[in-house]
């Protein structure tokens, strides 16, 4: 066998056992009961607006219902085990994308099947959205005790409030008496549009202003 082909195999056992110690991590995190859980239900905002579902939120991570992750997921390309509490994922039907399109065409190959675990919380299956969100094209994160999601596509205009102090204005004339927004840090919004001090940006809440773009870290 050339050095080549012991490179790809060598290559596709790491790419396997990397996954499969992620579904390790979130094995031991969902084998626990559910100690760190709250006793209701967190709430769940999708692109900004709050869900009727509610959440989970066990040691930092954010636990969705199955039926939410379906609804606004991707996950035609996924199986749900739902008598073994597993997420199949079937490398070969992943947009895998590797340093070489051989490489890509070899994991998608042999890569074969791996799962990530599902825990079941006052009788309702969740999904845990830090190892699975990339698979179900979603991006999930815990915000003032409620879980944020949006799709990962709109990720790349998102940004994180770093001044503790910043301020979103309705608009930039000085001619319209301003009723400035205090913002947090760590808020998360999402750019509209650019000027060359500012970020034209909305917020969770849906509230759209001004903010300096000194105030921002891009996500």
């Amino acid at each position: 066998m050339d050095k080549g082909k012991i490179k790809k195999k060598i290559f596709v056992v790491s790419m396997v056992v990397l996954l499969c110690c992620a579904a390790v991590i979130a094995g031991l995190t969902t084998s626990m009961s559910s100690y760190g859980a709250n006793e209701s239900t967190i709430p769940i905002y999708f692109e900004g607006k709050r869900l009727s579902e509610g959440g989970y939120i066990v040691n930092q991570t954010p636990y969705v219902p199955l039926s939410v992750a379906k609804k606004i997921g991707e996950t035609d390309k996924l199986v749900f085990d739902e008598n073994e509490k597993k997420m199949l994922i079937d490398l070969s039907r992943q947009n895998i994308r590797m340093a070489d399109k051989e490489t890509t065409d070899f994991v998608k190959k042999y890569g074969g099947t791996v799962y990530i675990p599902l825990k079941t919380f006052d009788g309702t299956l969740c999904v845990p959205m830090d190892v699975s969100g990339q698979f179900v094209k979603l991006h999930a994160y815990i915000s003032d005790g409620t879980i944020r999601i949006n799709r990962a596509d709109s990720t790349d205009k998102a940004a994180r409030v770093t001044e503790r102090d910043a301020k979103l204005v309705p608009n930039l004339s000085s001619k319209v008496k301003q009723n400035p927004i205090k913002l947090n840090s760590g808020d998360i919004v999402y750019i509209l549009g650019e000027t060359d001090n500012y970020y034209r940006v909305e917020t969770q809440d849906a509230l759209t202003g001004y903010v300096m773009t000194v105030s921002y870290t891009h996500l």
